[in-house]
């Protein structure tokens, strides 16, 4: 599931920023809510810019043209080796965006907790501390999606222990938190991904299996759509008006309507795939089946390595092998009219590429590097 959610525990906040003049606001509008289709932590999307973390420093880049990442920081006469400065970014190693904001949880003296600043890195606020900080052995996973920000923990106070997902409004700072899943189950649940207006949660069914949860946050429908869902946790799901769509790997695609008992394959993988992790958006699935740490372990050709990238019945639309790209490509996120990817043979950041929609519609493998 590709989503990468990271437990952490952070050295106490800073609060920087460069006293910088205004950046140029050419918003793209909309952007944000693309936020939905990543499955990385470490990327933010506003309605200003794609915000990257790696080391201790934030990056970005513009979305119109799309730019090579550059600090997080618009005062000329820094240098970007201060706390001080904008894009210094050592608290945390994750970041979530919206609109005109990102969002960060963090540790500061007393408590685990959520924090906001502008798009540009500045003004930095705590909003509120995280749920049972008080509790022993406390681990936290976070994940935020406008207006939502949920965290699955173990707590022993809650549950018996097991994994839980719990909510919070971040416009109703005083509410409580809300239990969506294990508030009323013996089960113990291990991840959170969020698409279009549905929280999904895989929980442990008994050794070596996963089922999937749904929960719907405009009325609280809860539907089990699978008891296999993919152990590695390298499937993820789509959601339409009536069904959902996911991939098992080294199977092919399925499929479950909100009031079916039963889910539908409904179309092969092109080939058996090893180490693969496939990334769903509003449209495709794009399967990633290359790692520069595995692949020379494994007895996979170097033309089956690569991008593949599929629509919603499982229809092979774009292939574009390690040999053909020169690198091992690393899904980044999904926009309106494209999708962008990595070097990951390289920094985290860059160099990347990305692909155009209408492209992949037309079946043409064309991809534009930025370097």
């Amino acid at each position: 599931m590709k989503k990468i959610f990271e437990c952490i525990c952070m050295a106490a906040i800073m609060l920087c920023g460069c006293s910088a003049p205004q950046h140029d606001e050419t918003s793209a509008g909309g952007q944000s809510v693309y936020n939905q289709y990543l499955r990385t932590s470490r990327i933010a999307l506003t309605d200003r810019n794609a915000v990257m973390v790696d080391g201790n420093h934030l990056y970005y880049a513009d979305y119109e043209p799309l730019t090579a990442p550059d600090y997080l920081c618009f005062d000329p006469s820094c240098n970007h080796r201060s706390s001080e400065c904008a894009s210094s970014f050592s608290v945390a190693a994750m970041v979530f965006g919206s609109e005109d904001y990102l969002y960060y949880p963090a540790m500061d003296d007393s408590a685990y907790a959520f924090y906001r600043m502008t798009y540009q890195g500045t003004e930095r606020e705590k909003l509120f501390d995280f749920p049972y900080n008080e509790s022993s052995d406390i681990g936290y996973s976070v994940d935020y999606n406008d207006p939502f920000v949920c965290v699955l923990l173990n707590a022993k106070e809650l549950n018996d222990g097991r994994g839980c997902v719990l909510i919070k409004n971040i416009n109703n700072k005083n509410d409580d938190w809300e239990c969506i899943f294990g508030d009323n189950s013996d089960r113990d649940y291990k991840s959170v991904i969020f698409h279009d207006g549905w929280y999904f949660s895989a929980y442990r069914i008994g050794e070596g299996k996963l089922g999937l949860e749904a929960y719907r946050l405009s009325d609280g429908t809860r539907i089990d759509v699978t008891d296999d869902w993919d152990l590695l946790s390298a499937s993820d799901i789509a959601v339409t008006e009536d069904h959902f769509v996911w991939t098992k790997q080294e199977d092919g695609f399925y499929s479950k309507g909100f009031a079916d008992q039963e889910p539908e394959k409904i179309a092969s993988l092109e080939k058996v795939i090893d180490q693969a992790q496939t990334f769903a958006d509003d449209e495709f699935f794009c399967l990633i089946n290359t790692s520069v740490y595995v692949d020379d372990q494994l007895d996979i050709p170097e033309e089956e390595r690569g991008l593949k990238i599929y629509d919603r019945s499982g229809n092979l639309l774009v292939k574009l092998s390690n040999q053909e790209l020169g690198f091992h490509p690393l899904y980044l996120w999904s926009e309106k009219n494209r999708i962008v990817f990595a070097n990951s043979d390289q920094s985290f950041i860059f160099p990347y590429f990305y692909i155009y929609k209408e492209d992949i519609r037309n079946k043409k493998p064309e991809y534009h590097l930025i370097s």
